[in-house]
């Protein structure tokens, strides 16, 4: 468009003036092209480097400081696309919870610096165990949750792995266990939060079981489908 209009206001006729300038108004119009084209990619620079800021400020809202999983502010967000998704291809939708075991006892004896790392731990191993279409998060604390596209199986089978290895892991010689409580569901009408108080009920059974356990939140007492494990909590 600016040459069309360079064309049609360029009269060709020499100009009197000597210097950069000099010769024709066509070298008028260069430098006037070349000024606006300095602007402008200005102009779109600052706004890729705007945007690019803003999604890192937002992703930066959406993850916890300490361990870098998401927050709980992001698994809600991602937990009600995922239910979602379930819905729609009629696949099961699975809500796990996690609170490491006596975890106060951690800062107490060996300090907050040494705690912080065994939160870090944790969040590594249960990273490594999610499938393709599961996501954890720290709730608060030594509170952690994850969702994931998986079948009742799965989700038990994935929460005992997690499990097993904490139990195993020792990060700098320090011993810690967790426990889970397990929600699966599939085709219903149950909100994401109906998930979580069915996996919240879980976890507290798995805490007075004795802790560094997983239980299913739709086990009953009399046929209880529940994975436990003998280690000290």
């Amino acid at each position: 468009m600016f040459n069309l209009i360079r064309i049609l206001l360029d009269t060709g006729v020499a100009s009197a003036q000597y210097g950069a300038i000099g010769g024709s108004t066509f070298s008028v119009w260069v430098i006037i092209e070349s000024i606006l084209l300095v602007i402008g990619l200005n102009f779109t620079f600052l706004a890729m480097v705007n945007e690019r800021n803003q999604l890192q400020y937002k992703r930066a809202s959406l993850l916890d400081p300490l361990t870098s999983v998401w927050n709980r502010r992001a698994l809600f967000q991602l937990a009600e696309k995922c239910r979602q998704h379930c819905l729609r291809n009629r696949q099961s939708f699975s809500v796990l919870l996690f609170d490491l075991d006596h975890f106060k006892a951690i800062n107490d004896r060996f300090g907050h610096t040494q705690g912080d790392k065994t939160l870090i731990n944790f969040c590594q191993i249960a990273q490594r165990h999610m499938p393709k279409e599961g996501w954890f998060a720290r709730l608060g604390g030594e509170e952690f949750a994850a969702v994931m596209v998986a079948e009742k199986a799965q989700a038990l089978a994935i929460a005992e792995h997690i499990r097993s290895e904490t139990a195993g892991a020792q990060p700098d010689g320090i011993n810690y266990t967790v426990s889970i409580g397990v929600a699966c569901d599939k085709g219903s009408t149950l909100s994401v939060g109906d998930l979580m108080t069915e996996a919240d009920d879980a976890l507290y059974r798995a805490k007075a079981r004795g802790r560094n356990c997983v239980v299913d939140a739709r086990a009953t007492d009399s046929n209880p489908a529940a994975l436990t494990a003998d280690a000290p909590g």
